[in-house]
């Protein structure tokens, strides 16, 4: 199964596509990512992601936790280009 293939199954709905979404806005914020990662590293650090996610959008902490479980890579979601459509259309990966 392709890491697309694994994002349109695991986001089925217009309600978890817009949280992924809003993790990727909050992610994509330079200061906050300072904070989320160690220097010369570019991975997410967990810990970090949760801690400022109970401080600034609870209900997004499950919402990563579940991805955590899965069999996606937490930095992948954040980091791979994708369109995300609202709709039930399928997210896709440019090449």
């Amino acid at each position: 199964m392709t890491f697309a293939e694994q994002l349109n199954a695991f986001l089925t709905t217009p309600a978890s596509r817009t949280k992924l979404v809003i993790l990727r806005a909050i992610w994509r914020d330079h200061y906050v990512r300072r904070r989320m990662t160690c220097k010369g590293e570019q991975g997410v650090i967990y810990e970090r992601l949760c801690e400022h996610l109970k401080a600034t959008n609870p209900a997004l902490v499950s919402f990563i936790d579940s991805i955590a479980t899965s069999n996606m890579h937490l930095d992948a979601v954040l980091m791979v280009p994708m369109q995300i459509p609202l709709t039930r259309h399928p997210i896709t990966l440019p090449l």
